[in-house]
């Protein structure tokens, strides 16, 4: 088990250190079950290097589990709708970055705009290496780790959205209003 995380780098190729981690693992039959990810983009936003890794990850029976696309699985259509999401991530990358480069005079705070997902939060990157992680996304300090808690409890299956909502506020979350966290803020962690 364990957590592999390239903070401030793009999924875009896959010179990736954890990722390079990862991939050496099932190469090499280190016990791994399978890969959770939140959505397939955070592994690649290549389709070319997506279907790279789904094949690793296949000729070594190690299933790519995405959290909020569960209807991606080993069935033909799971295949088929896996390859649709695939190539949709790298066209809207391609769309951000089109978008981007016809809006150059425009303030570069618009690169990453708006209020991150419920546990995580916009910071600084003291040293950038593009125009695309100026900022970016951290865990945050506060609630990231009811984040790591509700990972490890929908995925024992015991838990519906609806419950682990509850289950969390129980625990301490709240949402960004105070309250219950709704089932879609949960929906897309």
């Amino acid at each position: 088990m364990g957590v592999y995380k390239d903070e401030g780098k793009s999924a875009t190729n896959m010179n990736r250190a954890s990722l390079k981690d990862l991939l050496g693992r099932v190469q090499e039959r280190e016990g791994l079950d399978a890969i959770l990810v939140l959505d397939t983009d955070r592994i690649a936003r290549n389709t070319l290097d997506h279907l790279t890794i789904k094949s690793l990850l296949q000729k070594a029976n190690v299933p790519l589990i995405s959290i909020s696309q569960p209807m991606i699985d080993d069935s033909p259509e799971g295949n088929l709708i896996d390859t649709i999401i695939a190539s949709v991530n790298a066209f809207h990358l391609k769309l951000l970055d089109a978008k981007y480069q016809s809006s150059r005079g425009k303030s570069q705070s618009r690169i990453l705009s708006g209020k991150p997902k419920i546990g995580y939060i916009n910071v600084i990157n003291p040293s950038p290496a593009g125009k695309f992680d100026k900022r970016t996304i951290d865990i945050d300090p506060e609630r990231g780790q009811y984040i790591t808690k509700a990972f490890t409890l929908y995925s024992t299956g015991n838990f519906s959205l609806k419950s682990l909502s509850a289950h969390l506020f129980e625990l301490g979350f709240r949402s960004n209003t105070g309250g219950q966290a709704g089932v879609s803020p949960l929906a897309y962690f």
